[in-house]
């Protein structure tokens, strides 16, 4: 999927967020030959939390 494709599909689904609950966690998305991978933390209550969801991103993509 082109960058364009994937700004575009990252603004619909920010739109959409904040249209139903008015915030928009972190979330990471991936573009895999099968389609979109969405992933979003449970809880960003921390610093601790913030850098567990940041190096599972990284488990992700290496």
């Amino acid at each position: 999927m082109p960058l364009k494709a994937h700004i575009a599909e990252a603004t619909r689904y920010a739109r959409f967020t904040m249209q139903q609950s008015g915030f928009l966690a972190p979330i990471m998305m991936a573009s895999t030959d099968k389609g979109i991978i969405l992933f979003s933390p449970d809880k960003m209550s921390d610093t601790g939390a913030k850098d567990d969801f940041a190096n599972k991103v990284r488990l992700i993509y290496a």
